[in-house]
């Protein structure tokens, strides 16, 4: 924590994992919901795989799994180049929610990690 800071301001590790998770299921139901009554753009098969891997990884971030956060990272990048390719444009909005929520949740995996680790570590040396 840097010097000056009130460490009171800054949400719980945890609390910034479970919005995370939940942001990611959030705007894949959505954009799921979108497609279906919209049809626009059509609704394809990959539609219902995508929500039982969305729901997975999600469930995985929630448990603080560091591998869970790296995958999410590399499917949403996957996704957005798939996007990209077949209909030539990204939706930005459900992006900036993901990046907003995702940007604080995947750090807050690996700090997680690395507070259990020290305090772990520093059980010993007492």
């Amino acid at each position: 924590m840097t010097k000056g800071r009130i460490p009171l301001l800054e949400p719980p590790l945890e609390q910034r994992i479970r919005h995370g998770a939940w942001a990611l299921v959030a705007v894949f139901v959505a954009s799921f919901a979108v497609q279906l009554f919209t049809q626009n753009p059509p609704l394809t098969w990959w539609g219902l795989v995508d929500l039982p891997i969305v729901g997975v990884l999600a469930y995985g971030l929630n448990r603080k799994s560091r591998l869970a956060a790296v995958m999410i990272l590399v499917y949403l990048a996957w996704v957005a180049v798939a996007q990209l390719i077949t209909l030539h444009s990204l939706p930005i909005g459900p992006y900036i929610i993901l990046a907003f929520f995702l940007g604080r949740a995947i750090p807050a995996v690996f700090r997680y990690h690395a507070r259990v680790r020290d305090s772990a570590s520093a059980a010993h040396v007492a």
